[in-house]
C-alpha cells in the first residue's frame, strides 16, 4: 500500500524546551530557600519549572508558582503561570488541562489587549485539539489565532497559522479548504523568501491533487497533471537549495503519482531516486519505506519474485531498527506474494507473522493507554489533594478570624462594663430609680447577647451541614467527570478499531468501473458494516445490518467481519448461500443461542454478492435484505428467483430498477432454518449494483416527520444512477440530511435513528 508523505506542521515551533542544566536549578532551589519577597519567589519557581527536566517536578513547581501569584492578587503572573501549566500539559499530553489553564490566560490577556499573547494561546489550544483528532475545535481556534495575528505585523506567525489551517482541513479530506490556506501560507513564505517553505507547501498542494482524484472522482485526470506540476516545481526549488530530505520525500510522492497513473517504469525510476537519497543521509526509517513501496509497485504488476527481493531487503533494515510498524506492512505483503507464487508454506509463515505482530502493536497501544490514563488520574488525585489543603486553610483562617474578633469584642465588652459601673456608682446616691433602670437594661443586653449566641451557634451549624454537602456535590461531580471522560476515550479507542478492521475502498476501485461507500453511523461506533475482498477473479462485498447500533452493535459488526474473513479469505469458499450457512452457524455459536423462550435475538441481516469479472455473472444471497440492480434488461441465470421492477418513467434511456428478493431469515437462530438460496444474474458493463442497510429507508423527517420508506429510496437510486457515483454518494447524502433538516413539533431537527449503510458498484 503506497503512503503520501505529507509535511504539515513544517513551521510549527517546539511547545517547551529545557535549557538549564542540573548545576544550576541546584543553585537556584537554594536561592529560593532564603527568599522571602513572594515577587521574588515567584520568578525563582518559574525560572526552575521552565527549566525541570523532569515532568512531574516541573508541574510541582508551576503551581506553587501560580498559587504564590493568586495570593498576591498579581494578574499578570497569574496569567504567565497558567500560560507554563499549560505548556507543561501539553508535553504530558492532557488536552483537557492544556485547554483549561489557556483559557484562564486568554481572560487577561483579552482584557489587556495582547493579542502577540493571544495568538500564541488559540494557535496552541488548536494544536491541542488537533493531537485530540477534533478537528472541528482546533479549526476554531486555529482561525480566532488567525484574526488575532492579522492585527500584527507578524508574517513568519501568520504562514505557521496559515499552514496549521490547511492541515486541519487536509486530515478531514476537505481538500478545497486546505488549498485555500496552503496557497494564503504559499504567498507569505514566497514574500519571506523561505525556500524550504515554499518547497514543502507546493509538495502538500500536491499531495491535495492526488488525494482529490483517488478519493473523488478518478475521471478528473487534470488533478493529476496539477500534482504533477506542484512536485516539479517543489522539486526544482529543492534541488537549487541542496535541501536532500524534501528532494526524498517529494521522489517518492511522484512515484506514487506514476503508480496511481499506471507508469509502473517511471514510477520504479522515482522510487529508485528517493531509494539513493535515502542511502545518502542513512535514513534508515526512509529506506524501509521506499523499499516496501517498491515491493508493492511489484506485487501489483504480479512480479512476485521481485516484489520478495525488495521486501528482504526492507525487513532486514526494519528489524534491525526495530520499525514494527513498518514491519507489520512488509510481512503482509511477503504473505500475499508468496500466496500467488503458490508458495503456502512461506505464505502462511508471513501471515502469521503478520497477525501476531499486528496483536503485540495493538497490546502496546492499549498498555501505552492505559498508562496515559493512570499518569492523568494521578494528576487529577493530586489537584483534588491541593483543592482540598486549599479548603483546609481557608477554613483555618476563617476561625482565627473569628477568635481575633471575639477577643476584641469581648475587650470593647469589659470597658463598656466598666464604664457603666462607674456611672452606676456615681448616681447611686443621687437616683435610685435611675439604677433600677440601668438594672433592667442590663438584663435586658444579657438577654439579647444569650439570644445572639444562640444564633451564632445555629448559623455555625447550618454553615458546617452546607460546607459537606457542597463538598460531597463536589466528589459526585468529579466522579461523573471521570467515569464520563473514561467512557468517552473507550469509545473513541473503540471507534478507531471498528475503522481499522473495515476493508481499504481501494480493493473496490481497482476492480470495479467506479464505486461508492455511504457510512454513516448513528452513533460513535457502529452497528452497521460494509466489508468486501478479491479472490483470483472475483470480488465478494457485502453491506449488512446487526442488531442494535453504538457499542453493542459495534461489537456485533467487528463479529461478522471476522467470521467473514475466516469464511471467505481462509476457506476459500465463495459461493454466497454457503457463505450465509457458514456465517450463520458461526453466530449462532458464538453467541450460545438455543431458541429458548426470552433469549436474545441478536443477529444481522445482509445482502452478500460475488461478482465474476470474467463472466460478469453476480451471485447473490440475502438475509431480510435484498440487492438492487438498475439495467435495461435483466438476465436471471438461476431457477426460482423472485424479482420487483420498479420502473422510471423519465429515463430517457430505458433502464429499469430491480429488486432481488433476500430470503425472510437473519444470520442468526430463527424459525425458519432453511438454506439460503444462491441466485445467478448475467450483468453487462454499465450495469449498477446497490446493497444497502434499512438505516436510510427508515430515517424520520420530512414536512410531515414519517419515515422516508423505501419507495423514494429506489426512486432516488433509479434516478441518479447514470451519474458518476461521487455524484450519486453525495447526492444520497444530502438528500438524507435535507430529510432529517425538517422540525418536529418542539421546533427540533430529527434526530438519525439508525446506522446507514448503501454500496454502489459499477459494472
Amino acid at each position: 500500500m503506497q503512503k503520501t508523505t505529507v509535511t504539515l506542521l513544517f513551521l510549527l515551533t517546539s511547545l517547551f524546551q529545557y535549557n538549564a542544566n542540573a548545576q544550576n536549578i541546584d543553585s537556584l532551589r537554594k536561592v529560593l530557600n532564603n527568599i522571602e519577597i513572594d515577587s521574588l519567589k515567584f520568578n525563582i519557581l518559574i525560572e526552575i519549572a521552565q527549566n525541570e527536566e523532569e515532568t512531574d517536578s516541573s508541574l510541582f513547581y508551576a503551581e506553587k508558582a501560580l498559587r504564590i501569584a493568586e495570593v498576591i492578587e498579581n494578574k499578570e503572573k497569574e496569567a504567565e503561570a497558567n500560560v507554563l501549566l499549560a505548556y507543561i500539559y501539553t508535553d504530558l499530553e492532557f488536552s483537557e488541562k492544556v485547554v483549561e489553564y489557556f483559557t484562564k490566560a486568554e481572560k487577561y490577556y483579552l482584557k489587556t489587549k495582547n493579542n502577540e499573547k493571544l495568538s500564541e494561546i488559540y494557535k496552541n489550544i488548536g494544536f491541542a485539539y488537533e493531537t485530540d483528532g477534533d478537528y472541528g475545535n482546533a479549526g476554531k481556534f486555529y482561525l480566532k489565532a488567525l484574526k488575532t495575528i492579522e492585527t500584527l505585523n507578524n508574517n513568519i506567525e501568520l504562514a505557521r497559522i496559515l499552514n496549521n489551517i490547511g492541515s486541519v482541513y487536509f486530515k478531514q479530506e476537505q481538500y478545497t479548504g486546505a488549498l485555500k490556506y496552503w496557497n494564503r501560507a504559499l504567498i507569505k513564505v514566497k514574500q519571506l523568501n523561505y525556500d524550504k517553505g515554499i518547497s514543502i507547501l507546493l509538495m502538500n498542494i500536491g499531495n491535495v491533487y492526488l488525494a482529490k482524484y483517488n478519493k473523488n472522482d478518478s475521471t478528473s485526470f487534470h488533478y493529476l497533471d496539477d500534482a504533477e506540476t506542484h512536485y516539479s516545481n517543489s522539486l526544482e526549488i529543492a534541488q537549487q537549495t541542496n535541501d536532500s530530505s524534501t528532494i526524498y520525500l517529494v521522489y517518492n510522492n511522484i512515484g506514487n503519482l506514476y503508480k496511481t497513473k499506471k507508469d509502473i517504469s517511471k514510477s520504479l525510476l522515482f522510487y529508485k531516486k528517493a531509494l539513493r537519497i535515502a542511502n545518502k543521509l542513512n535514513n534508515s526509517f526512509n529506506q524501509v519505506e521506499v523499499l516496501s513501496n517498491i515491493g508493492d509497485i511489484f506485487s501489483d504488476n504480479k512480479k512476485y519474485n521481485k516484489a520478495i527481493e525488495s521486501l528482504k531487503k526492507a525487513e532486514k533494515i526494519a528489524l534491525e531498527n526495530k520499525y514494527y510498524s513498518l514491519l507489520e506492512n512488509i510481512y503482509f505483503n511477503y504473505s500475499y506474494a508468496y500466496e500467488r507464487l503458490n508458495n503456502f508454506k512461506n505464505a502462511y509463515s508471513y501471515q502469521n507473522k503478520y497477525v501476531n505482530l499486528r496483536d503485540s502493536l495493538k497490546n502496546d497501544d492499549i498498555a501505552k493507554s492505559f498508562a496515559k490514563n493512570e499518569k492523568k488520574y494521578n494528576y487529577e488525585k493530586r489537584e483534588k489533594e491541593n483543592e482540598k489543603l486549599k479548603i483546609t486553610n481557608q477554613l483555618q483562617e476563617e476561625k482565627n478570624t473569628k477568635q481575633r474578633l471575639f477577643l476584641i469584642a469581648s475587650i470593647v465588652g469589659l470597658l463598656l462594663l466598666s464604664f457603666l459601673a462607674i456611672a452606676i456608682l456615681r448616681g447611686y446616691r443621687q437616683k435610685r430609680r435611675a439604677n433600677e433602670l440601668l438594672e433592667k437594661q442590663k438584663t435586658q443586653i444579657l438577654d439579647k447577647n444569650t439570644e445572639l449566641v444562640h444564633l451564632n451557634e445555629e448559623i455555625s451549624l447550618q454553615r458546617d451541614e452546607i460546607e459537606a454537602q457542597r463538598d460531597l456535590v463536589s466528589t459526585q461531580k468529579n466522579q461523573i467527570e471521570h467515569i464520563h471522560t473514561e467512557v468517552t476515550h473507550s469509545i473513541k479507542y473503540a471507534q478507531r478499531i471498528q475503522t481499522s478492521i473495515l476493508p481499504k475502498k481501494q480493493i473496490l476501485d481497482n476492480n470495479f468501473t467506479d464505486s461508492f461507500i455511504l457510512f454513516k453511523p448513528k452513533d460513535v461506533v457502529s452497528g452497521d458494516f460494509y466489508w468486501f475482498t478479491q479472490m483470483d477473479d472475483i470480488t465478494i462485498a457485502t453491506a449488512a445490518d446487526c442488531t442494535g447500533h453504538g457499542v453493542p452493535g459495534a461489537f456485533m459488526s467487528m463479529l461478522g467481519v471476522s467470521f467473514l474473513k475466516e469464511i471467505v479469505n481462509k476457506e476459500y469458499i465463495t459461493n454466497t448461500g454457503l457463505i450465509l450457512k457458514k456465517l450463520r452457524k458461526e453466530i449462532i455459536n458464538a453467541l450460545q443461542q438455543k431458541g429458548e423462550t426470552g433469549e436474545q435475538k441478536d443477529g444481522m441481516d445482509m445482502a452478500l454478492i460475488a461478482f465474476n469479472h470474467k463472466t460478469k455473472i453476480l451471485q447473490f444471497s440475502g438475509a431480510n435484505n435484498p440487492v438492487y440492480i438498475v439495467s435495461d434488461e435483466l438476465n436471471i441465470l438461476s431457477e426460482g428467483t423472485e424479482v420487483k421492477t420498479f420502473l422510471n418513467e423519465n429515463n430517457e434511456k430505458g433502464k429499469n430498477l430491480y429488486e432481488i428478493k433476500p430470503d425472510k431469515m437473519p444470520i442468526a437462530i430463527y424459525l425458519k432454518m432453511d438454506k439460503f438460496k444462491t441466485h445467478e444474474i448475467q450483468l453487462k458493463g454499465g450495469d449498477m449494483v446497490y446493497m444497502s442497510s434499512d438505516g436510510y429507508a427508515d430515517q424520520f423527517g420530512g414536512p410531515k416527520g414519517k419515515k422516508l420508506k423505501y419507495k423514494p429510496f429506489k426512486r432516488l437510486l433509479l434516478e441518479n444512477s447514470c451519474k458518476n457515483l461521487e455524484f450519486q454518494h453525495n447526492e444520497l447524502d444530502k438528500y438524507i440530511e435535507n430529510w432529517k433538516a425538517y422540525t418536529d413539533e418542539n421546533g427540533e431537527i430529527y434526530e438519525q435513528v439508525d446506522d446507514i449503510c448503501v454500496v454502489g458498484l459499477k459494472i
